[in-house]
């Protein structure tokens, strides 16, 4: 909530953890790690009954939800926000 609110933006910390899907999560790693996508990685999963495994994992070239939303952290979280506001208008 502390990028969210701030109104010069800021960094999520490292090691947050993002998932919407159950097949699709994204992990912010240390300052560096990638530019292009603000070090965070993103995962494909692949889920099933027995368990999960990772399919594919990588930086844009994961095929991904939240690829186009990393321009910054704070443009991340406001787009989770609205998200999770048209999941709730749909329960």
């Amino acid at each position: 909530m502390k990028v969210a609110e701030s109104p010069n933006g800021g960094v999520y910390p490292v090691g947050s953890v993002i998932q919407l899907v159950p097949t699709e999560v994204m992990v912010k790693q240390p300052k560096g790690f990638n530019d292009i996508t603000h070090d965070w990685e993103f995962f494909e999963l692949n889920v099933s009954k027995d368990g999960t495994t990772i399919n594919k994992r990588g930086f844009a070239e994961v095929v991904n939800r939240f690829v186009r939303e990393t321009r910054t952290d704070r443009a991340l979280f406001s787009h989770l926000r609205s998200i999770q506001g048209r999941i709730c208008e749909l329960q």
